[in-house]
């Protein structure tokens, strides 16, 4: 939680101004441990008005989305392409954060 409260996150947004997604990026590697800071899930389900999923392609970047297929769906190319070509590859992986204090579960891939 100290790590994730000296950062900030890029809001990424429509035309019409209305959120997308947030990704956290950094040179350090640690920005993959984000996934597990306690307070992540609260403050996102906040920001989103409802679920998370956190996808992490490589280690030097946590990118934050609604939990709906509709939110995700024309990214996945691009996080596919970024993990497939970083030498720090970290995961596949969709994980939905759990507000309950409850560790991340997998919940889908963005891979074949």
């Amino acid at each position: 939680d100290r790590r994730l409260a000296g950062l900030t996150p890029e809001y990424v947004k429509d035309d019409a101004g209305r959120l997308r997604y947030a990704v956290y990026r950094g040179e350090s590697p640690l920005i993959a441990s984000l996934l597990i800071a306690p307070s992540l899930a609260t403050f996102f389900q906040k920001t989103f008005g409802g679920s998370v999923w956190a996808v992490l392609p490589d280690r030097h970047s946590l990118y934050l989305f609604p939990a709906r297929p509709d939110a995700l769906a024309e990214f996945t190319v691009d996080l596919r392409d970024r993990y497939d070509g970083d030498p720090y590859a970290a995961s596949p992986e969709i994980f939905l954060l759990g507000s309950d204090g409850t560790l991340p579960r997998v919940v889908g891939t963005f891979a074949d």
